[in-house]
């Protein structure tokens, strides 16, 4: 279907106004740089995003190539890695004019229109002098920034013999001085029609895709290598940059450490900065304000170095970091196995035992019925005090136990007579008074009286009992002869 002579064709002066051209990049060309340069510099982990988000259409186009998963994940991966490619605003503003160009047509091409017919020849009209090599990826419709760079990546398609994206990404021919120093890239929305008018009058059916467009570039004169990265609060802690995590209007302070000349430089709104510095090493911090958020070291060559700072993850000094005190245990142990420290029973007598504090996490000096358990904080453990006298004006508690009562000797005399065995004396030893457990002088000395009378009675009750058994036994002449003990 031919097009009217009246369409609208894109200028570059159209796009002065745009947010682009003030040297800002969005989040969405910021992941899309990101991704770039780890193709570049980490061709291993590009790989492995790759294999992982290829979709159901993408498994069948690389198998309609002649490929398979397995040998594109490994071209990948086995890519010499190679130095960061820099953010130039007019290789993007030549790549916003032609994803314009291509949104206006309905479909991807590389071919402009008159005048902007090649991808050089965009670059130099948007200000990309005297280039000594420019290429081009461009897809159309996609779903992501991410689908874009797969399918960039994988590089599936009936025409794509050589795998020509790749290569533009990659540069897997080029030496490190010889491949691509810049790039630009444009992501701009665009209507697709999902499904068409029905012939009764329905009206079709759109979504909005994303049209993304690349553009690499490297100039003849070589140009000065640049200091890169971005700075980004990992929301998803994944370690990977994602749109809106950016840190927007972060200062970034370079400091050459043998000169201490040093160069500040705000992030854009994607969180990405970077600055033409010369081949040196250098401190690089990044503060919010007042507040110092990271700070590393980098040695910058002849091309571009990158420098990401993850917000939150920066080292930090050993006086930073608190190391916890290690939690002591107590191991059970039984009171003979320390033979240096003995258990004395205390008197029924002793008052109640002193505390004394004893250090925390240190498990006691325990008895024999079992350990006792460790304690976070300072605890006390009982000491007994040297005992004193009974006070004579105070009786003692009643709850204590009572003195133990008096004993007296087993009786010495069989009641069974036996002919062949001596009967000895009764016993005469007195019965042994019981301690007195509280009064006067007075009051003990007369119960220790009243109880000699008591045994004393006894023990002639006995004696005279013993004695009238035997002259009973002596006058039934049970008893041949006798003799009675003095």
């Amino acid at each position: 279907m031919s097009r009217t002579t009246t369409r609208r064709m894109p200028r570059l002066e159209a796009l002065e106004a745009r947010k682009l051209l003030s040297g800002d990049v969005t989040g969405e060309q910021q992941l899309v740089l990101e991704l770039i340069n780890e193709a570049l510099v980490a061709p291993e982990a590009a790989a492995d995003r790759v294999e992982q988000g290829l979709s159901r259409g993408a498994l069948n186009a690389i198998g309609e190539d002649g490929d398979t998963v397995t040998q594109v994940v490994a071209e990948i991966a086995e890519a010499a890695p190679k130095a960061p490619v820099a953010w130039d605003p007019e290789l993007a503003r030549a790549a916003e004019v032609h994803t314009e160009y291509q949104i206006d047509l309905g479909r991807q091409t590389h071919d402009g229109p008159s005048g902007l017919k090649t991808a050089t020849q965009r670059a130099i009209a948007a200000g990309y002098d005297e280039p000594e090599a420019v290429a081009e990826n461009i897809i159309f419709g996609v779903d992501s920034p991410e689908q874009a760079m797969t399918a960039f990546l994988a590089d599936y398609g009936p025409t794509n013999a050589h795998d020509p994206h790749r290569e533009n990404i990659q540069q897997p021919d080029k030496a490190e001085d010889e491949g691509h120093q810049d790039v630009g890239v444009a992501v701009l929305p665009v209507e697709v029609p999902v499904k068409p008018a029905n012939p009764f009058g329905g009206a079709g059916e759109s979504e909005t895709r994303l049209v993304v467009t690349q553009v690499f570039g490297r100039k003849k004169d070589e140009a000065a290598p640049r200091l890169l990265g971005v700075v980004y609060d990992d929301a998803d802690a994944d370690r990977f940059y994602d749109v809106g995590e950016g840190v927007s209007g972060a200062s970034v302070t370079i400091t050459e450490k043998g000169t201490g000349t040093a160069t500040e430089v705000s992030t854009w709104s994607s969180g990405g900065y970077q600055a033409e510095v010369a081949p040196g090493d250098y401190r690089i911090e990044v503060r919010v304000g007042d507040r110092l958020l990271s700070r590393k070291e980098a040695r910058v060559g002849g091309e571009n170095t990158k420098v990401d700072f993850l917000v939150g993850d920066a080292p930090k000094s050993s006086a930073q970091v608190a190391t916890p005190s290690p939690t002591k245990t107590s191991t059970p142990t039984k009171a003979t196995s320390s033979p240096a420290k003995t258990s004395t029973p205390t008197p029924r007598t002793a008052p109640a035992p002193k505390p004394t504090p004893v250090v925390a996490e240190r498990p006691s000096v325990t008895p024999a019925s079992g350990p006792s358990t460790p304690r976070p904080t300072a605890t006390s453990t009982p000491a007994p005090k040297p005992a004193s006298s009974p006070s004579p004006s105070k009786p003692k508690p009643a709850t204590d136990s009572p003195a133990a009562p008096p004993t007296r000797p087993t009786a010495s005399i069989d009641p069974t007579p036996a002919p062949s065995r001596p009967i000895p004396a009764p016993s005469t030893t007195p019965i042994e008074a019981p301690a007195p457990r509280s009064g006067s002088p007075v009051e003990s000395s007369r119960a220790i009286d009243r109880l000699r009378n008591l045994a004393a009675r006894a023990a002639a009750s006995e004696a005279s009992g013993a004695i009238s058994m035997l002259r009973s036994s002596l006058s039934s002449g049970n008893v041949r002869s006798w003799k009675v003990a003095d």
